[in-house]
């Protein structure tokens, strides 16, 4: 059984199970080519916000992972994505387009729960492709709230320099003032 999982020679035709040094081949889960998808360069292969019901394993090209409009990754062979899809059906949380010629294995729900049965290693593998992006998310998001906080910080302190300056004219303002107008003067003197 273990050998079946290291004939692949292309380290980048591999899938790696995690704690056991073994692979699992791509051409073992997609055994037919005809079961590849192909996407041109600019295509999308799913968009955020799309209800979503299949992974993908990127098995030749590079694609482009998008959040809003920022590019958050870029995927090269043999990686997985879409892996929510197939665990919890909804929304697709990034947009990912083909940035060059690629084939991709579609994976549904049920080919998910056929090859979890079957090759229980490949279910570790999207479970630590999860985990990784997972921990890599809360990284991302500590780092834009980090990022804010300083940026929020400068503000303050523009502002406080800003209010400083302000009142150093309102200071020069009120210095150059005579303490009487000239009317109120001339007024007092002849009263005198």
């Amino acid at each position: 059984m273990e050998a079946a999982f290291r004939k692949a020679t292309n380290p980048r035709r591999r899938l790696a199970v995690p704690n056991k040094g073994n692979y699992i081949d791509v051409t073992d889960l997609f055994p037919r080519n005809d079961s590849l998808v192909a996407f041109k360069p600019g295509q999308a292969i799913f968009k955020e916000g799309e209800q979503g019901e299949v992974m993908f394993i990127l098995v030749e090209g590079t694609v482009d992972v998008l959040v809003g409009d920022k590019l958050v990754g870029t995927f090269e062979p043999i990686e997985s994505f879409g892996e929510m899809a197939v665990i919890d059906p909804g929304p697709r949380s990034a947009t990912v387009v083909a940035k060059t010629h690629c084939r991709l294995g579609a994976v549904n729900q049920k080919r998910f729960k056929f090859l979890a049965q079957n090759k229980p290693e490949f279910a570790f593998h999207v479970m630590r492709m999860l985990v990784e992006r997972m921990r890599w998310m809360d990284h991302a998001a500590q780092s834009t709230r980090t990022v804010e906080a300083e940026k929020i910080a400068r503000l303050e302190e523009k502002i406080s320099e800003l209010n400083a300056i302000i009142k150093s004219q309102e200071d020069r303002l009120c210095a150059w003032q005579p303490a009487q107008p000239p009317v109120e003067a001339a007024a007092a003197a002849v009263a005198a």
